[in-house]
């Protein structure tokens, strides 16, 4: 039984867990992007797994459709070009927790397909979802990226 967080009055979301420690050695080659996220995907294989399965039907469901498919790919593309080192460590979790690629790079856009499929049926609502948020900050010395859980 899943332990649920009630975050605002009626609206249910999942508790976190704790996953292991994670701890890795590698270089700044994008194939090294790709050890890392393997290694990532066979140390919490099942908590992806889990994570995945979540919203598989949604991102499948919309990866059916000519716009879901023709968006996937604009946006693939894109990624490839200005964050190549990503693309790699997400085909990399992918390799290592047994998933589709398609899959995972599928929920890491789950906020750009939920607008598309805001602006396809015409919706006009306010952004009222939670997600995790990502900060980087750079100094000519060093980049330092923190991650929220939400």
């Amino acid at each position: 039984m899943a332990l649920v967080l009630l975050h605002e009055p009626g609206h249910a979301v999942e508790a976190p867990q704790l996953l292991p420690d994670f701890f890795f050695e590698g270089g700044t080659s994008v194939d090294e992007y790709f050890r890392l996220g393997k290694a990532m995907g066979l140390t919490y294989r099942e908590a992806i797994r889990t994570r995945m399965a979540a919203h598989a039907d949604q991102i499948g469901n919309l990866l059916a459709t000519a716009l879901g498919q023709s968006t996937y790919k604009e946006l693939l593309a894109t990624h490839r070009e200005k964050v190549p080192e990503l693309v790699r460590e997400l085909e990399g979790i992918a390799s290592g927790s047994g998933l589709q690629f398609e899959t995972i790079f599928g929920v890491s856009l789950s906020q750009e397909f939920e607008c598309l499929v805001q602006q396809h049926n015409q919706q006009r609502t306010i952004h009222t979802m939670d997600h995790c948020s990502d900060y980087m900050l750079c100094t000519p010395d060093a980049c330092i990226n923190a991650h929220n859980e939400d």
